[in-house]
Parts: C-alpha cells; structure tokens; sequence
C-alpha cells in the first residue's frame, strides 16, 4: 500500500504490519482548504503511481500529470505530461493501461506507463454552456467501455454526460442527464462520491441517499 504520509511524502506501508518499508520526499496529489468531491487525484495501477505534481504556489495553479514506478526499494519518476490547470478539484480514473485525467474543461488520457496523450476532450467538444463543461468539483470514472462524467459537482444537483471510453474517438453518448432526486450541494464534500456497484450507481440527495440503475 503506498499512501502519504503528511503533506510531505510518500511512504510505502506494509499492510499486515503496519511497517513503514520506505518513504520518498515528493509532494503529490491535490489538496485545497475545503472539501472536494472526489478524492481519487492519486491511483496505483501494476507498479505505476498515476497523480498529479503541483508547479508552483502562484494562482491560477497549474500541475501535472506524472507516473512513478514502485518498488520494494523506493519510487522513480518515469514520464510527466504537459501542465493541466485544475478548477477546485483534479480527479484520474484508470481502465485498460489507460489514465483518464480531468482538468478545467478538459479531459485528458494518458497511456499509464509511459505517459503519451492517447485522446481528449477539450472545451469546444463539451459544448458552449458551462454546466457540459468540467468545472468545480467535476468527477469521473470508467463503467465497461463508457467514461461517466459529472462536469459540476459544487452548486446544487448534479447531472452526468456519458462518452465512449476509447481515447481515440471519446464520443459523447445521449445528452444531459439530471437525476431527479432532490438538489443538494457539495460544499465540504460529498460523503458518497459515487459507489458503483454491480451497475447500479450510489449518490447522495439533499433528504436521502439514492441509487440509479446504469444497465439499462
């Protein structure tokens, strides 16, 4: 299990014991003074930690996307992609050797070992009106050969775009949908951000928690 330890590194710990085996001096992942809705800006996929370094203190910031491969010796940097700037939130989802990465209005993928932009999304693709574009606390994640996305995850109900998951062509499926549970927000952070399981998705409401049925 590498986890950070701190906001100062990351450290290798050994699950049955609870041992620290090492840890490396290196910053990763994002953090802000509030919450955000998804917490997955850092994944481990084989011997590759995909997450996100930041470039500096100065506002707007900016960051990037980098790949470290583990060991029982240690972590090395092997590829790092082009600067992403983040609004509130950075958030990666991995299926296939594929790193699905979100920024500002924009989506990125990256092949997970050596870091070659694979496809995007970018703002002109998601459409002219800012809730289809990813925005405060916006989420993601892979369902079968479909990429979810939540473009706005901060001011009141939420609503989801469907894409095909090939980075070669990521088309957008259908159009906007909102469920319609009852509007809520996600100001410090949302408690279930969005378990999916057996394709059956889990989201929280302003009065109750709520599933939806994706399999049909």
């Amino acid at each position: 299990e590498c986890r950070r330890c701190g906001l100062a590194s990351e450290q290798l710990v050994e699950v049955a014991t609870g041992k620290t085996v090492w840890t490396h001096d290196v910053v990763l992942g994002f953090s802000q003074s509030y919450g955000n809705q998804s917490h997955s800006e850092s994944i481990v996929d084989g011997d590759i930690l995909v997450s996100f370094r930041k470039l500096g203190e100065k506002k707007p910031h900016v960051f990037r996307v980098s790949g470290w491969r583990l060991s029982l010796d240690g972590m090395k940097q092997v590829w790092e992609d082009e600067p992403l700037v983040p609004d509130e939130n950075l958030s990666i989802a991995i299926s296939d050797g594929v790193a699905y990465c979100i920024g500002k209005h924009l989506v990125r993928c990256l092949d997970v070992e050596t870091g070659r932009q694979l496809g995007s999304i970018t703002e002109d693709q998601f459409g002219g009106e800012n809730h289809m574009r990813p925005r405060s606390n916006a989420w993601l994640t892979i369902i079968g050969d479909k990429l979810l996305l939540s473009p706005e995850g901060q001011h009141g109900k939420h609503g989801f775009l469907l894409f095909e998951s090939d980075p070669k062509s990521l088309k957008r499926l259908g159009g906007f949908w909102t469920p319609p549970h009852a509007t809520t927000t996600a100001y410090n952070g949302q408690p279930i951000v969005y378990p999916i399981v057996d394709g059956r998705i889990f989201m929280r409401g302003g009065d109750a928690i709520y599933c939806y049925d994706l399999r049909h």
